[in-house]
C-alpha cells in the first residue's frame, strides 16, 4: 500500500511538472521565434529547451539519480562539428534525458528524425517543430513496420544533409523503437547509418540504463525512483570511410557491450 502510494505521488508530480514544462517550453519558443530569425531562433529554442526539462524534470525530481560521464569527456566527444549521437531506446524518457544532460554549449548543435505524428501532439509538436527536428513519415501505425513514403522522406533528407553540411549534428535511435527488453539491444536499422556514411560523420554511442525504470514503457508519464546511468563511446571517428553496414555492425557490437557492463556494474 505505501510503495503504491509513493508510486502514485511520484507518477502525479512529474506528470504536473512534465506538463506545466511543456507549456513554457512552449511559450518560450514562440517568443524566440517571434523576435529572432530561423537559424539563431532554432539554437536558443535547443538552449531553453535544455534549461527546461533540467528544471522541471531533474531538477524537481531529485529521486531520479543520474550519473553523467564527466563534462570534459562530454565536451570532447559531443562538442565538435558533424557527430552522429546514437542511443539505446528504453522508454519516452530517453529524448528528456538527452535534451537535460547535455550542456546548453553543446545542445544547440543536435537535431533528431522523429516520428511525424509526433509533431501534432499539443505543445511537445510545436517546439519539436521550432527547435528544427525533422520528421519521419511513416506508411503503417504498425510499430515494427519501418516502411516510409520514399519521395517525401527524401526531401526531408535533403534538409538534414543540409543541416550537417553546415557543421550540425544528429542524435538517432538506431533501434526505431522502443525496446521491450532493455538488456538486450532490437536489430539495428541500417538506414539509421546513411547520413554517417554519405557525411562521414564521427559517431558516438550515448548509452543508457535506468531511463525504463523511472519511466517505463507501458506508462503514459513517468517519475518513478531509479538510478540512470550514462555512457559516452566512440564508435569512429569523423573520415571513418566505413559503410553503413560497417557502421551498424560495430555500432550494435558496441552499445551491447556498453548496456551489458553498465547493467552488472550497477547492480552488483
Amino acid at each position: 500500500m505505501f510503495r503504491q502510494a509513493v508510486k502514485l505521488a511520484c507518477h502525479t508530480w512529474f506528470g504536473a511538472c512534465l506538463t506545466w514544462g511543456l507549456i513554457i517550453d512552449w511559450a518560450g519558443c514562440v517568443v524566440i521565434t517571434t523576435i529572432l530569425p530561423d537559424g539563431q531562433a532554432q539554437r536558443r529554442c535547443c538552449q531553453w529547451s535544455h534549461y527546461v526539462f533540467r528544471c522541471f524534470m531533474l531538477s524537481s525530481c531529485p529521486w531520479i539519480r543520474v550519473s553523467r560521464p564527466p563534462v570534459e569527456e562530454v565536451t570532447r566527444l559531443l562538442n565538435r562539428e558533424r557527430v552522429c549521437v546514437l542511443m539505446n531506446h528504453t522508454s519516452f524518457g530517453d529524448s528528456v534525458m538527452f535534451v537535460a544532460t547535455t550542456p546548453s554549449n553543446i545542445i544547440w548543435r543536435y537535431r533528431t528524425l522523429m516520428k511525424s505524428t509526433l509533431f501534432d501532439w499539443p505543445f511537445l509538436g510545436g517546439v519539436c517543430r521550432m527547435v528544427g527536428h525533422f520528421p519521419v513519415l511513416f506508411r503503417s501505425k504498425d510499430e515494427n513496420s519501418f516502411a516510409v513514403d520514399k519521395p517525401e522522406q527524401a526531401k526531408i533528407m535533403e534538409k538534414v544533409k543540409a543541416h550537417v553540411e553546415s557543421d550540425g549534428c544528429l542524435c538517432l535511435f538506431p533501434e526505431g523503437k522502443i525496446n521491450r527488453n532493455p538488456a538486450v539491444l532490437c536489430p539495428f536499422r541500417r538506414g539509421t547509418f546513411g547520413v554517417a556514411e554519405e557525411m562521414n560523420m564521427a559517431v558516438v554511442s550515448l548509452t543508457t540504463v535506468g531511463c525504463d525504470e523511472s519511466w517505463p514503457r507501458e506508462s503514459p508519464v513517468g517519475g518513478l525512483p531509479a538510478r540512470i546511468v550514462i555512457r559516452l563511446t566512440e564508435i569512429a571517428e569523423a573520415g571513418h570511410g566505413l559503410t553503413a553496414a560497417a557502421l551498424q555492425e560495430k555500432a550494435e557490437a558496441s552499445m551491447q557491450a556498453d548496456v551489458t557492463s553498465l547493467l552488472q556494474a550497477r547492480d552488483a
